[in-house]
């Protein structure tokens, strides 16, 4: 159905000028209907007409993948009246090939994103080296509390499904109430003494969280540039969506601080009409259109790069990027400049399966859809033929059969013949017709049919965890390689999709963390954090707190850093047991071990082999903050008797040395006065090494 566009007639018979709320607007007049609103409006559905035009085309694919992928096809009326006879048949239903493929995939990206943090970044400059992990720390902790995986996850389901995910990481604040006890100066009237007397507790609203949202975009109502490939959002001269949203809703985030709505009271005039005609409702769950008690309002928002001087936004004549909201296709509620300090669109797109000059492309599970119609196709062909044939189907004279007896279905009747044929045989009254099964290689067909699509996808048996079966015995070496390879392909998806949108979003996270956090937090020092954070803030300090509050290194606002590409860790990826086997016969080895530790550091190399089996809780085996100071003591306590004990063993050789001289002194003096004895030719008794002495000096023997 074409799409007709009237920015100037949304259904309601009068204008909104006739009201006034009392709204200002820095960025010129933006009351609804006014020129320059009626000039926003044409140019903001101008190009969203553009994109949905380009997007078109693949919704009818979309929706049979939608349809694939719920594994359930609705029954017609054959099928209800089949059901309604008997509950228990079976009717047509969907091979789940394609949702196992797909549940595969995102195993896959799932276990691949297992290790936190999701973003990391490294300083420039020695100054800012703290300040960058403080940074990451802090978007660890946003990413927990704001749920970011689940993001990531819709987003590589669109990109596999669609072929392509688009997300905007919306910077938003939580708040809440804490009650906070008060307490006043009571006054004794006679003895004038004061007292302080606790008073009744007092309700304050406080932030609870402030940080960014992983929104991700509906595929069917993403309005892209259709002049530029898909993933490549910055080349772009617009990017947006339409969603459905509310009354009610849209003016509480009006109220929000920052929020840079205007105009939401003017909604009211809406009553039902706030629909949009670019909304793609196929697949909302909300209410009808025309639903009593609700008040919904369809939003275009769009980023535009503009020349503020055509759009009469200001005087500028060189291009700038706005952000605008249109409500119901006629009521602008939000045109500023977008004002971040990244100056990028705040949109990432994954399209894994791109060729980089399509604005489209044709997703994975688009990809095998034939493969997998034609599978149900043969199926539901097995399953009516089987349907048809499993009751006996029969050729019968009624002038011989009883046709009340013959369709009694009750097992073990009894069939009788009619009156006029008793007793002249019942073969000639009935016959069975020759059932014969056409679809009998059909399942075979359903194999060979589901193999192609794990080629075609990567998402093979191996990569399933499923062993092929065969007559043979299958080696771990076999296992091992077949898994390397099947990983190895569907890595090279989770690769692309990383470079096109997760470095770009790390970037995003970062500048807008600096540039919109207004609140201070209190970091934990964990994991990697703990020895540099340590070295710069004490070893007695577990937490630190860290913010635009803060002075010196803990205030990371101005943090000049780079982002830090994602490591993706698979479990099973690597062969770590050739790692673990080369390890043994070194560690026995004391010279070759002493060369490694010099250059490489042990204690990694066994968390690497831990992380790539699936262990990824490392820190939790660390010795903590007091455990490592009881070692330190103890060790300082070993080495000081260490060196008490070898000075007392070098005391005692000193006077084991000193004993020995003195020996060796009386000894040879000993020797020197025999030898004088022996030559003026006393009888001594001496020993024979110094009587062999003499009698070389005499030249005869001396006397024993």
């Amino acid at each position: 159905m074409p799409i007709v566009l009237d920015p100037n007639n949304s259904g309601m018979q009068s204008s909104l000028t006739s009201y006034d709320y009392g709204y200002t607007y820095p960025n010129g007049d933006m009351r609804p209907d006014s020129e320059l609103s009626r000039r926003i409006c044409t140019e903001v559905l101008k190009r969203a007409r553009t994109a949905r035009r380009a997007m078109e085309p693949k919704f009818d694919a979309w929706r049979k993948l939608d349809e694939i992928l719920t594994v359930y096809i609705t029954p017609d009326e054959k099928e209800l009246a089949v059901q309604k006879q008997d509950s228990r048949k079976p009717i047509s239903l969907v091979v789940p090939i394609s949702f196992a493929v797909l549940d595969a995939l995102l195993a896959f990206n799932t276990a691949s994103m297992a290790q936190l943090p999701y973003y990391r970044y490294t300083g420039i400059g020695a100054a800012n080296q703290v300040k960058a992990l403080l940074q990451e720390r802090c978007l660890q902790v946003q990413s927990i509390k704001a749920k970011h995986l689940l993001g990531h996850h819709t987003l590589w389901r669109d990109m596999f499904v669609y072929g392509f995910g688009a997300m905007v990481p919306e910077w938003f604040t939580r708040y809440g109430f804490k009650d906070k006890a008060t307490q006043y100066m009571q006054t004794d009237q006679f003895t004038g003494q004061q007292t302080m007397i606790e008073g009744p507790k007092q309700r304050t609203q406080i932030v609870r969280f402030e940080g960014h949202r992983l929104v991700v975009w509906d595929p069917y109502n993403t309005l892209p540039d259709p002049n530029v490939s898909i993933e490549d959002v910055e080349r772009m001269e617009f990017i947006g969506n339409v969603w459905r949203d509310s009354r009610v809703g849209l003016l509480s985030a009006e109220q929000t601080p920052n929020s840079g709505l205007i105009n939401c009271q003017y909604l009211k005039h809406l009553g039902t009409s706030g629909i949009s005609t670019l909304l793609d409702r196929s697949r909302q769950a909300a209410a009808p259109d025309n639903a009593e008690g609700t008040f919904p309002v369809d939003v275009i928002g769009m980023f535009i790069s503009l020349v503020p001087k055509e759009w009469k936004l200001g005087p500028s004549e060189y291009p700038e990027k706005w952000v605008f909201w249109v409500a119901a296709d006629r009521i602008v509620i939000k045109a500023m400049p977008l004002g971040t300090n990244h100056n990028m669109f705040p949109v990432v797109v994954a399209a894994p399966d791109y060729n980089g000059h399509t604005p489209l492309c044709t997703s994975r599970m688009e990809l095998v859809y034939p493969l997998q119609h034609y599978e149900n196709y043969v199926l539901n062909n097995h399953i009516t033929n089987q349907r048809k044939f499993i009751n006996d189907r029969l050729v019968v004279d009624p002038s011989i059969i009883n046709m009340k007896d013959l369709m009694n279905s009750t097992p073990g009747g009894i069939v009788r013949l009619n009156k006029p044929v008793w007793g002249k045989g019942v073969k000639d009254g009935i016959m069975q017709l020759t059932a014969t099964d056409v679809t009998r290689q059909n399942m075979p067909d359903i194999a060979m049919a589901s193999d192609l699509i794990y080629r075609i996808t990567g998402a093979t048996d191996a990569m399933q965890g499923v062993v092929r079966q065969s007559g043979e015995r299958v080696t771990a070496t076999e296992v091992q390689g077949t898994r390397t390879t099947a990983l190895g392909r569907v890595q090279h998806a989770f690769k692309i999709a990383h470079v096109q949108y997760m470095n770009d979003l790390s970037d995003i996270l970062a500048s807008q963390t600096q540039q919109y956090m207004s609140q201070d937090v209190e970091l934990e020092i964990n994991g990697r954090y703990r020895e540099i954070l340590q070295k710069e803030f004490g070893v007695d300090q577990e937490h630190v707190m860290a913010g635009p509050g803060q002075h010196d290194a803990q205030d990371f606002t101005d943090c000049d850093y780079d982002v830090i590409p994602y490591e993706d860790f698979m479990p099973g990826g690597e062969n770590t047991q050739v790692l673990a086997q080369m390890m043994q016969p070194m560690l026995n080895q004391p010279q070759v071990i002493a060369g490694i530790l010099q250059k490489v550091d042990m204690s990694r190399v066994f968390q690497h082999i831990l992380r790539s089996n699936g262990v990824n809780s490392w820190d939790s085996f660390e010795y903590s903050q007091q455990e490592q100071e009881k070692m330190a003591q103890e060790a300082a306590q070993q080495q000081q008797q260490a060196v008490q004990q070898q000075q007392m063993m070098m005391a005692q050789q000193q006077e084991q040395e000193q004993l020995g001289l003195q020996q060796q002194q009386a000894l040879e003096l000993h020797h020197q006065l025999a030898l004088e004895a022996v030559k003026r030719g006393a009888q001594v008794q001496i020993s024979d090494n110094e009587r062999v002495i003499a009698e070389k000096e005499r030249g005869n023997l001396v006397p024993a």
